[in-house]
C-alpha cells in the first residue's frame, strides 16, 4: 500500500447549507439532528479539514489542524463556542495534537500500530523536510484508543466507526450523529486520484466503500481535503469506478486502458492523473523496445511542434511526398506544405507553446505503427493571453532505415 497519499489533495463532498455568521468565511455550519457540524476549511498548503462536532453542552474535535497557521484560528474559534472539549478524534492525521492533553485524545486501534510502523515515519520526515516549521509534528503522550468497527457517543452525540478502504490507511471512515458521514477521498465529478487507485485491488476496495456510505443514508458526505460537493459525486464516482474496473477488465496494456478512460470521459477534470492511475493498475507490465522508440520519435514530433523547430520535424517526417496531416484547417501534403502552409502559418504567432500527450496507445504492425492520444496544447498569445486546447490524435509512423519515421497525422478537438 502507497500510503504518501496522506498529503495528497483529495477533493470533499457536500451540499450547500445555510451558513452560520461568525469570523471566518473559513467555517461553514451544519444543522444534524442531535447537534451542530462546524466545518473548517483551513486553506493551508494541504487544503486540510477540520471539524468540530457541537453537542448541548460540549465539542468533539475530528482531524484538528496541523499547520500553525490554522491552528490559532481553529482554536479561536472552538473557544468562541464556549463549550469544552470533550475528545479529539485524531484518524487519519495525527498532526496538531501537543497541544491537547492526552486525557481528550482517541485514535483507532489500526491508526495507533500505524504510526509505529516505518512507513510513518518515513511521512513525518518528508513532512519536516517539506513544510519544516510551519507544520505541528510535535510528539504527543499516551493516548486511549478504541476498536473499529464500534460505536461511540460523546458530548451527546453518536459516533458510528468502520473501517475506511482497505487499500488506504488503516483508518476509519465515521458516520456522525447518523446524518454526516466522513471518509479520508469524498467523490468528485473527475478522474480517479491516483493516491486513491493504488493497485487493482484499490477499485474494488474505494467502490464498496462508497456504497456502504450510500446506503448509511446519510444527507452529508466530507473528506480530509479539499472544497465542498453534493450526494451528486456520490453517484457518479461509483458509476466512474465501475465503468473504470470494467475498462481495466477489457484492456491488456496501461496504455490501451488510459486512451479508453480518456475516451469514455474526454472532459472530465483530473485528466493528467490518468498515466499515473494506468501505472498503478499495471505495475508488473515490461517496456516494450519498439514502443519505447515510438514514444521518442512521438515526443520528438511534439517538441518540434512546441519549439516550432522545423529542423527537428524534418527529422521526424518521412522523405516521402505523400506524407500527409489532416487538421481542422485542411489537408496538407508533403513536407514544405506542412511546414509553411500549417505549423508556421498556425503557430508562429503565439509566444509560448507546449504540446503534450494525456495518454497515448501503441500498436505495431510490423514495420509500420499506428498511435492514438489525447494531447493538451498550452499556449501564450502576442499579447500575453494565455489558452489552452485539447483534442486527440493519430499519428500514422513507417520504420524506415530502422527508424521510425511519421507518415500522417489526423487530430481533431475534443467535442464538448
Amino acid at each position: 500500500m502507497k500510503l504518501f497519499g496522506f498529503f495528497v489533495l483529495g477533493v470533499l463532498t457536500l451540499s450547500s447549507l445555510s451558513v452560520k455568521a461568525q469570523h471566518s468565511d473559513k467555517m461553514k455550519v451544519y444543522n444534524l439532528p442531535n447537534s451542530k457540524l462546524h466545518v473548517f476549511q483551513t486553506g493551508d498548503v494541504m487544503a486540510d479539514v477540520s471539524f468540530i462536532i457541537e453537542g448541548e453542552k460540549k465539542v468533539v474535535i475530528l482531524e484538528q489542524p496541523t499547520f500553525y497557521e490554522s491552528i490559532e484560528e481553529f482554536n479561536h474559534y472552538v473557544k468562541e463556542l464556549g463549550k469544552p472539549i470533550e475528545k479529539v478524534i485524531a484518524n487519519y492525521h495525527q498532526g496538531g495534537l501537543a497541544q491537547y492533553k492526552s486525557s481528550k485524545i482517541v485514535i483507532p486501534e489500526s491508526m495507533v500500530a500505524f504510526g509505529k510502523a516505518a512507513t510513518y515515519a518515513g511521512m513525518i520526515k518528508h513532512f519536516q523536510k517539506e513544510f519544516g516549521e510551519s507544520i505541528d509534528l510535535r510528539p504527543f503522550g499516551k493516548v486511549k484508543s478504541f476498536t473499529v468497527p464500534s460505536v461511540q457517543e460523546w458530548a451527546g452525540v453518536e459516533f458510528k466507526f468502520t473501517h475506511g478502504a482497505e487499500s488506504d490507511f488503516p483508518a476509519a471512515a465515521v458516520q456522525i450523529d447518523g446524518d454526516a458521514f466522513y471518509i479520508h477521498f469524498s467523490p468528485s465529478v473527475s478522474h480517479a486520484n491516483p493516491m486513491q487507485i493504488q493497485s487493482p485491488e484499490a477499485i474494488d476496495a474505494v467502490l464498496t466503500e462508497l456504497k456502504a456510505v450510500k446506503d448509511s443514508g446519510a444527507r452529508y458526505i466530507f473528506g480530509s481535503h479539499g472544497k465542498e460537493s453534493g450526494k451528486a459525486e456520490l453517484d457518479f464516482q461509483i458509476e466512474y469506478l465501475t465503468k473504470l474496473k470494467q475498462l481495466f477488465e477489457n484492456s491488456p496494456t496501461s496504455d490501451k486502458f488510459a486512451v479508453k478512460l480518456i475516451a469514455a470521459y474526454p472532459n472530465l477534470e483530473g485528466v493528467e492523473n490518468i498515466k499515473t492511475v494506468a501505472a498503478n493498475l499495471y505495475p508488473n507490465e515490461t517496456k516494450d523496445v519498439e514502443k519505447e522508440a515510438l514514444r521518442i520519435a512521438m515526443q520528438n514530433y511534439f517538441d518540434s511542434v512546441s519549439n516550432l523547430n522545423m529542423e527537428l520535424a524534418r527529422k521526424v517526417w518521412a522523405e516521402d511526398k505523400n506524407i500527409s496531416i489532416i487538421t481542422p484547417r485542411s489537408h496538407f501534403f508533403g513536407f514544405e506544405s506542412i511546414k509553411n502552409d500549417f505549423f508556421l502559418k498556425a503557430f508562429s504567432n503565439f509566444k509560448f507553446r507546449k504540446l503534450n500527450s494525456l495518454a497515448e496507445s501503441i500498436t505495431i504492425y510490423g514495420n509500420s505503427a499506428r498511435i492514438e492520444l489525447y494531447w493538451i496544447f498550452d499556449t501564450v498569445n502576442g499579447a500575453s493571453v494565455k489558452g489552452q486546447n485539447r483534442g486527440r490524435e493519430s499519428l500514422v509512423f513507417e520504420k524506415i532505415s530502422n527508424q521510425w519515421k511519421l507518415m500522417h497525422v489526423h487530430y481533431s478537438h475534443v467535442p464538448k
